[in-house]
């Protein structure tokens, strides 16, 4: 199963999907319009989302640090979409934790939507030792990234803002893992 799955991963990687720019402004218009039943229909829209440009965000982390699509092309992006309360959320810490000590150094971003509001947000990240830049609270992130299929959602983007694994806390590590390595 993991070879087949690195197998896919590679065929995504080498450019037969092709960088579609208006995905995630359609995914909201393709989910009402779509009749599959959840959570088939959920996770085969998202999926969908592979090989699409991420859209443009600019926002600043719940320490001040300001960020943005634009100015990290060039940089493998890791996005994690999560909050407080959502028991998944908290499970993955550690294995988010573990690729961010893997990558120090690399041309790795790891960054974090969350739910929380800015002072909730502080409080996770001090209670769980959360290593991503979170950004708290962010408007309408649910639409701006189709987060249509569950909390936690995690992608990962190459170094042309191109979308190139969406998965949820199953097996994060090793998913999130392969990508990085492919894009690497």
């Amino acid at each position: 199963m993991q070879k087949a799955i690195i197998i896919l991963v590679s065929i995504l990687f080498t450019g037969m999907v092709s960088a579609q720019e208006n995905c995630f402004e359609n995914c909201m218009k393709n989910f009402e319009n779509s009749e599959l039943d959840y959570p088939i229909k959920n996770d085969s829209i998202v999926q969908r989302l592979v090989g699409c440009k991420l859209p443009n965000f600019e926002a600043k982390t719940i320490t001040g640090k300001s960020l943005s699509l634009k100015k990290l092309i060039g940089k493998v992006i890791v996005l994690n979409f999560s909050f407080a309360t959502c028991p998944p959320c908290v499970d993955e810490v550690p294995a988010l934790n573990k690729l961010v000590d893997e990558y120090k150094g690399k041309d790795v971003v790891f960054i974090s939507f969350s739910r929380d509001m800015k002072p909730e947000a502080k409080e996770f990240v001090k209670n769980t030792g959360f290593k991503y830049n979170v950004i708290a609270n962010y408007p309408n992130a649910e639409m701006t990234f189709c987060i249509i299929r569950g909390w936690p959602m995690n992608m990962v983007i190459d170094k042309n803002g191109i979308l190139r694994l969406v998965c949820g806390s199953i097996d994060v590590y090793n998913k999130i893992k392969q990508a990085v390595e492919i894009i690497l």
